[in-house]
């Protein structure tokens, strides 16, 4: 059965909210008194815009932190390598053994949840 959902506003938030409730699966209706983005989108765009910027801002001091542990590394005769494709399948088997090791702890709503994941 099919769940539907009423989301009040088609403004930003309210859009977003819907169009994240639809790909999980829900039928949804969205309502605004006004039409969309009449409300408070222009009050939750500058609020994105904001966030969109420090997340550039935090991005920025990541590659800056990044870049000074390597030359920390470097300079202590030390290097970061790849990790070799051996070494990956390895780590995808410990993973995989990880994954159906808590799957059977959880069972269901486990699988649920890796389901959803991929999906995305």
């Amino acid at each position: 059965m099919i769940k539907t959902v009423l989301v009040a506003g088609a403004g930003v938030v309210g859009m977003s909210t819907a169009i994240w409730l639809q790909r999980y699966g829900y039928r949804v209706t969205l309502v605004d008194q006004a039409g969309p983005a009449s409300g408070t989108s222009y009050g939750n765009a500058g609020i994105q815009k904001a966030a969109d910027e420090t997340g550039a801002a935090c991005s920025a001091k990541s590659t800056e932190l990044a870049n000074w542990y390597f030359e920390q590394l470097a300079a202590n005769g030390m290097s970061v390598e790849d990790a070799g494709d051996e070494f990956l399948v390895e780590l995808q088997a410990i993973g995989a053994k990880m994954t159906a090791q808590w799957l059977q702890s959880v069972g269901d709503d486990g699988q649920a949840i890796i389901d959803a994941y991929k999906a995305n």
